[in-house]
């Protein structure tokens, strides 16, 4: 932060360091001057140091860029006169691209029986069903604890019996309780698939 800071003080601008971010913004719609950027992230640095705060994963020098880059797409379209503060506006852009990259950085693996897609599809988009997770598809493995039509579901998702509206109509349920059945194959499979 330190490094980023003194960088962006050489391209600060004794005209402008008066300015409101509402007015740098209105200013930086008209010229693209690295001066504006410096000058309006100098007064937001306290503001992305607290909200960094809330994302650890993250290195600094990551915040940081996360930072400037939602800086110059605020500037560039932060409405004057709107009913919110420019700062204000920046924060939750801010906060929902630190969400964003936080929730891209799940690695978990998802069990094809979470997804009701075919199978062929999930392999092209790169799932797997590798490793000792005891799932075969001729005899699918399932923890006692499931319910008959939970167990049938699965079964059909392993066999790739076709869409959510296929499935339904074959176990005589509606979607909505297919989806139900999925929230809490979820539940009751964490510990299993993990």
């Amino acid at each position: 932060m330190e490094t980023t800071t003194r960088v962006l003080n050489n391209y600060r601008d004794e005209e402008i360091k008066g300015l409101s971010l509402e007015e740098l913004s209105s200013l930086y719609k008209q010229t693209y001057y690295d001066c504006i950027i410096a000058e309006a992230f100098n007064q937001l640095k306290k503001l992305i140091i607290v909200n960094n705060r809330q994302y650890p994963q993250f290195e600094t020098c990551d915040s940081i860029s996360y930072a400037l880059e939602k800086l110059q797409m605020c500037l560039l379209t932060y409405v004057p006169g709107s009913s919110n503060k420019f700062t204000t506006y920046f924060c939750k852009v801010y906060k929902n691209k630190l969400r964003e990259e936080a929730q891209s950085l799940n690695t978990h693996k998802r069990c094809v029986i979470y997804n009701s897609t075919s199978l062929n599809y999930l392999m092209e988009e790169g799932f797997d069903v590798t490793g000792d997770k005891n799932i075969k598809f001729n005899n699918l493995i399932l923890p006692d604890t499931l319910t008959s039509k939970e167990k049938l579901y699965c079964h059909l998702l392993a066999v790739d019996y076709g869409t959510n509206k296929e499935i339904a109509d074959y176990m005589n349920v509606s979607v909505m309780t297919l989806c139900n059945l999925r929230k809490s194959l979820r539940i009751k499979l964490h510990n299993f698939i993990d």
